[in-house]
């Protein structure tokens, strides 16, 4: 990222709390170049966003400002945040941070991730446990999370082999993503979308390297990976989503 992202309104961050399910994080408020936006669809939840200093907006899916993708069910709707922060928050923006809700950052965070952008329009941690699409599809298909998309997920493995999704073809968190706003990742997160729906698993990240690698779209990886429940890296802070807990 140059040094034009301290022009003012150049970066937005937008995290999303569907239902209550997470406490809202405080945020470093140290640089006024960047703009802070919290969905939810919980009046609560937005009045303690609201007392945070977060930009409080509240998300009913049916209004959502993307026609074609809200005839999806609830559960790839709610998705739509992460796949296309830009749609709930005003113009002009040149980059766009997606922070899970269970997540706090650390003060200087955009200097840390800006550092390992290079060249490419977005950064994401390296996978904590796992490197290949793979071993993580297979891991996800015997979560409990996963459970009622368990078949959809074996026959996902069956199409990357089919298609030859490479083993190496990497493999990154999507709870914290970085990206320059272009027409490309617009593009990248409709195809990333689709796929989802295609294959008809909301696990995102098994999702996401078979649609980077069909477009040629290359990752910046932050220098560390993403902590476990109640650390933190030089980024950020992670805490599990309370239903999550346990």
């Amino acid at each position: 990222m140059t040094a034009d992202r301290y022009t003012k309104n150049k970066v937005a961050v937008v995290s999303a709390n569907l239902g209550g399910h997470d406490t809202v994080k405080p945020f470093p408020d140290e640089d006024k170049a960047i703009d802070y936006y919290y969905l939810s669809d919980n009046e609560q939840t937005l009045a303690q966003a609201h007392e945070l200093g977060w930009h409080p907006l509240k998300m009913v899916l049916k209004d959502i400002v993307i026609p074609e993708w809200t005839d999806a069910p609830y559960r790839y709707v709610a998705k739509i945040p992460k796949f296309a922060p830009w749609a709930f928050v005003p113009d002009g923006y040149a980059y766009y941070a997606w922070v899970d809700a269970s997540i706090t950052l650390k003060p200087r965070w955009s200097e840390t991730a800006s550092a390992a952008m290079l060249g490419d329009d977005i950064v994401m941690h390296p996978h904590r446990n796992r490197d290949s699409v793979y071993e993580e599809a297979a891991f996800s298909a015997n979560m409990a999370k996963y459970a009622h998309e368990r078949p959809a997920i074996l026959n996902a493995i069956k199409h990357f082999v089919l298609n030859q999704l490479p083993v190496d073809s990497g493999l990154w968190e999507t709870g914290f993503i970085l990206r320059r706003h272009t027409p490309r990742q617009d593009e990248l997160c409709r195809l990333w979308w689709q796929a989802m729906q295609d294959l008809q698993t909301t696990q995102d990240q098994i999702t996401l390297p078979w649609v980077l690698w069909r477009s040629g779209v290359d990752v910046s990886e932050l220098p560390f990976a993403l902590p476990n429940n109640g650390k933190e890296n030089a980024l950020l802070r992670l805490d599990f989503h309370a239903s999550e807990k346990g």
